[in-house]
């Protein structure tokens, strides 16, 4: 049986989902670009998660107060994008030593 040949999109997400790692900050980073744009995915990460609070690194606090503002819609628009909805709240702040 011949089957049609994949788009490489198509290979690359089956590949993706068989090696990206398979926790909640994992899933979170995947889809974290979608969900808040890529300005600000530029500034500010998903860095860890505990109980369903993610904890966002941005580069300024400036950044961080921003995303502490729109956190509830964040949050929101998470869950849509999360098989589960277990995202309770955002925690913003500059930890990363290297942050400009």
């Amino acid at each position: 049986m011949k089957h049609d040949p994949l788009h490489i999109s198509e290979v690359l997400s089956r590949f993706r989902a068989d090696v990206h790692p398979k926790s909640r900050i994992a899933e979170v980073q995947n889809i974290w670009s979608t969900v808040v744009g890529s300005l600000l995915a530029d500034k500010c990460s998903p860095v860890s998660e505990r109980g369903g609070t993610i904890r966002v690194d941005c580069e300024s606090s400036t950044w961080a107060s921003e995303v502490s503002m729109m956190s509830t819609e964040i949050v929101e628009k998470l869950n849509s994008h999360l098989e589960s909805g277990w995202a309770v709240e955002l925690k913003c702040g500059v930890w990363n030593s290297d942050a400009q």
